[in-house]
């Protein structure tokens, strides 16, 4: 690992594929004003900082809780001198961000997604065991799912969508607690393009299948525009972005959708892959309803931009 004695630039995001993706990103965080020691020069451009936590977090976040940060805030300390009061609070939102961030990679490793429906309080208790915290969720879900659907639901009254688009949605959901899996993605995803066609987009019939003017808007909301927020809301976009939309045309990228339990649209809907089990089920649920939040979210941001433009 290297030393974390300054931040650095990120690389141009055409270095890699990954970065071009990344740039999408650019809108989901505020500008980053730190109040640190001038020498550490943390006060940077959009997901700077984001992004170098992000890196230098991922060699060492497997490290038993605070040990992690104990190692990152020592190699700090030899550059600084010592510990101001400021430190210590960055030290405190490191360790938050660590523990966050391998609560996220447990779920994820166990094929999961992070949710506001999500048990959190049991994460930690499975350790690295992925395929014991699948079978929990997994559990979780089915006993639970009386109260699961109503979050849903309860959380979907706000939304600014149609009514025919909550009513599919309900069926979606009632088709999962029956035990109709393979019906959920094949029911969403064109639910979503014509919820996006009808808020967004005046009704147009040009193509919108691949939604990638719906991830360039995406990318301009706040992680606070979305429920769960934050890194977990980061999750939820990152599969947006990277995955959920990505054509299986090859035999590489269909091996890529293969392994991924949250369903791919283009495989789903091309009858390339049959997503039949409760998890593939539940992550389309969650992805769609992140969606329909990006959604309201766009259009809210829209008709507030709308209503300030000269008349």
């Amino acid at each position: 690992m290297d030393k974390p004695d300054e931040l650095t630039p990120a690389p141009k995001p055409a270095t890699h594929p990954t970065k071009q993706r990344m740039v999408k990103f650019a809108g989901l965080f505020p500008d980053v004003s730190i109040k640190l020691p001038a020498s550490l020069a943390l006060q940077g451009p959009k997901l700077r900082i984001v992004e170098d936590i992000s890196t230098r977090l991922g060699s060492i976040v497997s490290a038993p809780g605070y040990e992690a940060v104990r190692q990152l805030s020592e190699s700090i300390q030899k550059v600084t001198g010592g510990f101001s009061e400021a430190f210590k609070r960055q030290t405190a939102l490191l360790a938050r961000i660590t523990l966050t961030n391998q609560e996220i990679q447990r779920i994820e490793a166990a094929g999961w997604l992070p949710h506001y429906t999500t048990p959190y309080d049991a994460v930690a208790d499975f350790d690295d065991d992925a395929e014991a915290l699948s079978a929990h969720l997994e559990a979780y879900y089915r006993t639970e799912w009386p109260s699961v659907r109503e979050t849903f639901l309860e959380k979907q009254k706000g939304y600014a969508i149609s009514a025919e688009a909550k009513e599919t949605f309900r069926q979606a959901l009632d088709a999962h607690g029956h035990g109709l899996y393979r019906l959920t993605a094949r029911a969403l995803f064109p639910e979503l393009e014509r919820v996006a066609r009808e808020e967004l987009y005046a009704g147009t019939l040009k193509p919108i299948t691949s939604q990638k003017e719906l991830q360039e808007l995406a990318g301009k909301l706040s992680l606070h525009d979305t429920e769960p927020g934050g890194l977990h809301g980061w999750a939820l976009f990152t599969k947006f972005f990277d995955h959920l939309y990505e054509n299986t045309t090859t035999p590489e990228t269909l091996a890529v959708a293969t392994a991924d339990s949250v369903p791919n649209r283009h495989a789903a809907l091309h009858g390339l892959l049959s997503y039949e089990t409760p998890r593939h089920s539940m992550n389309a649920l969650i992805m769609a309803d992140f969606i329909l939040q990006v959604i309201c979210a766009v259009k809210r941001y829209q008709a507030e931009e709308a209503s300030t433009r000269p008349i």
